[in-house]
């Protein structure tokens, strides 16, 4: 009986930390991303939540630098499950819906509606996710070029946030060097859904 439970016991876990993990970029994607992209961002034809004085030089590069250091430390945790959690989402994805669309006849209705409630949710998930992180990355560099092209004040505040502007870095979700969030990852991702559903279909028919 214990034997019988391991196994379950350690999918579970496996469940409750991937939704734990995706419930954090939900909420990081739905609150810290918009107010980023959207308060630090300057010459914008909408309205501002945020006070003027945010973006001020003073408080302006001190929120950056804030948003900047704490998304380096998110990184830093996040960034190096980035490609093991995509690659376990496309494979539950894809050999959800290929199990349900070729063996589907001999299935419970159970089976089917929890087989193809995996690959729906979690392709609806991920794939949100890589968006909003896509978001980030292409208005990340719009905020750095909308300060380049805004009227300062002053002499002084155009020269000190050129000077700021050439120390940062857009903001984005990253594993170094190595995987970068863009805009165009989520269409890649589901290319590759696409490309590994073929494939099993491919080698499925050949064996029969």
């Amino acid at each position: 009986m214990i034997v019988g439970l391991h196994p379950c016991y350690i999918l579970l876990i496996a469940y409750m930390n991937l939704c734990v993990f995706c419930l954090t970029l939900y909420l990081y994607g739905f609150i810290v991303i918009p107010f980023i992209v959207l308060e630090l961002r300057l010459g914008r034809k909408r309205r501002y939540y945020a006070v003027d004085q945010l973006r001020r030089p003073p408080m302006l590069i001190y929120t950056y630098r804030t948003v900047q250091v704490l998304q380096q430390q998110l990184n830093q945790v996040l960034g190096k499950i980035l490609i093991p959690t995509q690659t376990v989402m496309g494979k539950i994805v894809v050999f959800s819906a290929f199990t349900v669309l070729t063996n589907g006849y001999r299935m419970r209705l159970t089976s089917i509606a929890l087989l193809g409630g995996w690959s729906v949710v979690m392709a609806f998930a991920w794939c949100t996710i890589l968006l909003m992180a896509g978001y980030l990355h292409l208005y990340g560099k719009r905020i750095l070029l909308s300060w380049k092209y805004h009227e300062w004040e002053s002499k002084r505040e155009k020269s000190i946030m050129s000077k700021f502007r050439k120390s940062c870095k857009p903001i984005d979700v990253r594993l170094g060097n190595t995987f970068v969030i863009r805009r165009l990852t989520v269409l890649k991702f589901i290319r590759q859904l696409t490309r590994g559903f073929f494939r099993l279909m491919l080698m499925t028919k050949g064996k029969h």
